[in-house]
């Protein structure tokens, strides 16, 4: 937990920019790969008489997700959940979705793969223990403050957020800040 407190005390002191350009190092990054419940949701489902389950996400996600889009960047979602909300919230998001997946270390091997983008290369955003192999099989795991213990104490970022409150936001401007001032300071 020493690890959350520190990063927590980054986030607050320092201004974002600064953060971006001189704490965090994400080097060539191409892809950004999320989980959907307790990423994009805050991890809760609601359900209705006819057991039609529904979840709670943020709107601003979308203004995330197309700064990444507009920057060049791959990404997805890949989630074990088999619930029509998930995959219908990636479609208006105009994310690719793997949903219903039980094995996502493979699924996310066969998409970098196809993307020809490496491990190397690539984030994935979880939250709890099935995220895990995904997280360690990448350069950067990053998860929310909430995220499951085991979450936390293997990702190489913790953002001082709770899933589903404008998480996934949070992530894509972090990313696209970082690239940005990569690409200046290359011209």
């Amino acid at each position: 937990m020493l690890k959350s407190f520190y990063q927590s005390l980054l986030w607050q002191i320092l201004p974002h920019r600064l953060l971006c350009k001189h704490i965090l190092n994400l080097g060539n990054i191409e892809a950004v790969v999320f989980d959907f419940d307790g990423v994009f949701s805050d991890n809760r489902v609601y359900t209705d008489q006819d057991g039609r389950e529904m979840v709670c996400c943020n709107r601003s996600d979308g203004i995330g997700l197309k700064r990444l889009r507009d920057l060049g960047l791959a990404h997805c979602v890949i989630s074990k959940e088999r619930n029509e909300a998930v995959a219908k919230r990636c479609e208006k998001l105009g994310i690719d979705a793997f949903t219903g997946i039980d094995n996502k270390i493979e699924t996310l091997r066969n998409w970098l793969a196809d993307h020809e983008i490496s491990a190397d290369h690539a984030i994935f955003v979880g939250n709890d223990t099935p995220d895990l192999d995904c997280m360690k099989f990448v350069k950067y795991g990053f998860c929310p403050s909430d995220a499951h213990e085991d979450v936390l104490q293997s990702a190489n970022f913790i953002i001082p957020s709770r899933g589903g409150d404008a998480f996934v936001r949070k992530i894509c401007d972090l990313v696209a800040d970082h690239l940005e001032i990569r690409r200046k300071e290359t011209l």
